[in-house]
C-alpha cells in the first residue's frame, strides 16, 4: 500500500491490489488487519451470494427447487430486468434489490459508507446499508462488484482469481474490474492446487440437470 500510494503521487495512477483469501472468514479478518495500519485506500471486498443475498423470497426459491442459490439468483435478476410479466410467465420471482441496484438513494447511501476514500468496510456494513434502506435499498452482492471497479484494494476469495467462469465473467457490473495490470496476492498459496481442482470440477444437482434437459426439448 506504501508503494501504491507513492506511484500514485509520482505517476498520478497505480495498479490495483487484489488480495485472495481462501475462506470468506478470512475476508473479515483482512478487514481487520487493514484497520490497524495508518493507511486508508479506497477498498472493495466481494464475497459470496450466501453472505450478500438480502432476499429471501430468492433465497426460499432456490432451497424450494432445489437450485442453487447462484442459479436462483441469475434467474431472479434477469427477471427484474424484463420487468412483472416474466416472472409471472415462468412462475418465479423478481430480485426487488437488483431492479434498485441504481437507484440514487441507494447509490448515495453506499458511498456515504463504503465508495468514499478512506472508507473501511465489511460485507455485514455493505448488507447493513441495503437493509437499513428498506424497499430502495439495492442488492449488496452486485453492489460490491460495482465498488471493486474503483478500489484501490480487492479483497475476494481464492476462485475469484483461479476460476476462469468467475474471474473471466463478462458482466457488466465489472466493466471496471479484472485480473490485467493488477498486484495479484494469493494467501494461503499452499491451497492452490486444491482451489484449481476445485475450479476445474462441477457440481450439478439433479434438479439443475433435468431442467437443463427440458430447456433441450
Amino acid at each position: 500500500l506504501a508503494w501504491q500510494r507513492r506511484a500514485f503521487a509520482e505517476h498520478g495512477a497505480a495498479p490495483q491490489i487484489i488480495y485472495s483469501v481462501r475462506t470468506h472468514a478470512q475476508l473479515s479478518q483482512m478487514v481487520s488487519e487493514l484497520r490497524k495500519m495508518p493507511y486508508r485506500p479506497r477498498m472493495a471486498v466481494i464475497g459470496s451470494r450466501d453472505q450478500l443475498c438480502i432476499n429471501s423470497e430468492v433465497k426460499a426459491a432456490a432451497s424450494r427447487q432445489r437450485v442453487s442459490l447462484n442459479l436462483a439468483c441469475r434467474q431472479a435478476a434477469r427477471r427484474a430486468v424484463l420487468g412483472s410479466s416474466s416472472a409471472l410467465r415462468d412462475g418465479g420471482c423478481a430480485c426487488a434489490p437488483y431492479g434498485q441496484l441504481g437507484g440514487p438513494a441507494h447509490a448515495r447511501r453506499v458511498f456515504e459508507r463504503c465508495g468514499g476514500q478512506g472508507k473501511l468496510w465489511d460485507v455485514e456494513d455493505l448488507v447493513q446499508v441495503s437493509q437499513s434502506s428498506g424497499s430502495l435499498g439495492g442488492c449488496p452482492y452486485y453492489t460490491s462488484h460495482v465498488l471493486a471497479g474503483d478500489a484501490d484494494i480487492l479483497f475476494c476469495p481464492h476462485n475469484y482469481v483461479l476460476d476462469p467462469a468467475v474471474s473471466q465473467c463478462k458482466s457488466h457490473h465489472r466493466q471496471r474490474w479484472s485480473l490485467t495490470d493488477r498486484i495479484v496476492i494469493l494467501d494461503e498459496a499452499h491451497n492452490l492446487e486444491q482451489g484449481c481442482r476445485d475450479a476445474g470440477s462441477v457440481e450439478t444437482s439433479l434438479t439443475e440437470l433435468r431442467q437443463a434437459m427440458a430447456s433441450l426439448d
